[in-house]
């Protein structure tokens, strides 16, 4: 009977929270109370730039968004490498893991910057590096979102309001003289399609794939005052993440990154 009881007040407390930020959210909507939103950016899962969009009200979370843009690691592929014995002078060979064998472009435009690829790593978990010519530095471009978030956002600006490869002006595979190549095409299967995750076909199996991740990421953190400091916890049965005491849908092994990109947006929308 006292279990029962536990679960039963247990119950309330999560229908009081949720009816509490619904009426904060309707307060919101009729302008009753002040509104914020912030933008945060990061690198995340170790070759994408994330992007978390949240709207504040009264200090905590009210609506909230995760995205992911491309980085070259996947949108630099031009073909799999198959019975090709060598690479052109304008390619790489990349032989990762899981058997991803790909040929990558040398020379690519990256947020308008000048960058040249190169391998790294043995085979069967290779990694492709674009050096970029940075106000007079070479930077690996992934470092350089990582190093700062100013960095990461522009590169997510550089894109624009992106429709195709063809119309990207800042982003391309380049020739040696860094003009668009004329022949070719990225062919990574998800990064061809669009450079936003949400977009593209990009792990569109299993129980949730990458869209319902996002989706339980955002809904984690709904009704939350962020402060950067909240332990995140995976179960080992079951794979959900936790945020302090309160387990999330989620399951995605990057958990930590969207909630620090999270949490980054959350710390821009309160300065303002």
């Amino acid at each position: 009977m006292e279990e029962n009881i536990d679960v039963l007040e247990a119950d309330i407390a999560v229908l009081e929270e949720a009816l509490a930020l619904v009426s904060l959210q309707i307060r919101a909507a009729l302008g009753h109370v002040d509104v914020h939103h912030g933008v945060g950016y990061d690198l995340v899962h170790g070759h994408y730039v994330g992007i978390a969009h949240v709207t504040v009200a009264d200090g905590v979370i009210i609506g909230a968004t995760v995205d992911e843009y491309f980085l070259p690691y996947s949108w630099g592929i031009i073909g799999e490498i198959g019975e090709q014995e060598n690479p052109e002078e304008d390619q790489f060979f990349v032989r990762g893991i899981r058997d991803r064998n790909n040929i990558y472009a040398k020379y690519l435009v990256i947020a308008g910057y000048e960058c040249t690829g190169h391998v790294e790593g043995e085979e069967g978990s290779q990694s492709p590096k674009y050096m970029c010519d940075i106000d007079g530095t070479q930077v690996e471009i992934e470092e350089w979102v990582a190093a700062d978030e100013a960095n990461a956002r522009e590169y997510a600006e550089s894109f624009g309001e992106f429709t195709t490869w063809a119309d990207s002006e800042h982003n391309f595979i380049a020739d040696e003289d860094f003009n668009r190549h004329e022949t070719y095409e990225t062919a990574d299967a998800s990064a061809s399609v669009h450079i936003l995750k949400s977009i593209a076909p990009y792990w569109r199996f299993g129980a949730l794939g990458w869209l319902g991740n996002a989706r339980a990421t955002e809904a984690a953190v709904l009704g939350l005052s962020l402060s950067g400091d909240e332990e995140l916890v995976r179960d080992e049965d079951d794979n959900l993440w936790s945020v302090d005491d309160a387990v999330t849908g989620a399951t995605w092994n990057d958990f930590s990154d969207y909630f620090e990109t999270l949490v980054r947006a959350y710390n821009n929308a309160i300065s303002e």
